[in-house]
């Protein structure tokens, strides 16, 4: 018998993950290391475009939204819902998505997590580049705000659940939502998202969300 992640605790944690200090944007990093794990992990590379079926995969596995209609095709869960597009990206982001964000951060982040492989055109490709952790919170995270000893990094847990939304977790080993590290041992593993990474950018111990429906 399949097993998913209740709906409202989908909800609930990508309500979380919006209201969280971190910038939209940093979807766009996380589709790029899915892409490079699919690729082979650290030391590969991702070839962008719409004819890239891993870096296809790792859009539709982070952002597709689960619905059929084109102006709501994809979902950013980072995004506050009171944006003008709520979130969602209409079908055009399978060729004008976070592979275009890359590009750009070439001049646009000092030093850039994601390097254009020289000579690569039509299509692009990109490597990992080693920056620090305050680089990676500076570049992913808003600004701390102004309530002292709170730490209002996205959960990790939530990602986990963000990530995990369609998928049968009885195949994945799991036999319970309320399993909060084997989902996060997934996320990670799936990922590739290092230490360092997770250290910088997400809360990993404390308090964490409840992951009982409702609650």
């Amino acid at each position: 018998m399949a097993l998913y992640l209740p709906a409202e605790l989908i909800k609930q944690a990508q309500v979380r993950l919006a209201k969280s200090r971190a910038q939209p944007r940093l979807v766009d990093y996380l589709v790029f290391k899915r892409a490079l794990q699919l690729s082979g992990g650290s030391g590969a590379e991702v070839t962008s475009g719409t004819r890239s079926d891993k870096y296809q995969q790792a859009l539709m596995e982070w952002t597709r939204s689960g619905r059929d209609e084109d102006a709501t095709a994809y979902f950013n869960p980072f995004e506050p819902t009171s944006t003008k597009t709520g979130g969602y990206r209409t079908k055009k982001y399978e060729s004008n998505g976070p592979d275009n964000t890359w590009g750009g951060w070439q001049s646009a982040l000092d030093p850039t997590p994601v390097v254009h492989v020289k000579g690569s055109s039509s299509p692009k490709r990109y490597s990992l580049a080693t920056i620090s952790s305050e680089d990676l919170a500076r570049h992913f995270l808003r600004a701390e705000l102004d309530e002292p000893g709170i730490d209002h990094r996205p959960f990790l847990i939530d990602l986990a659940i963000w990530w995990l939304r369609s998928r049968d977790l009885e195949t994945l080993g799991i036999s319970s939502a309320d399993e909060p590290q084997k989902l996060v041992d997934v996320l990670i593993r799936e990922t590739g998202l290092s230490g360092d990474e997770i250290r910088a950018l997400f809360i990993t111990v404390g308090e964490q969300p409840a992951l009982s429906e409702g609650e």
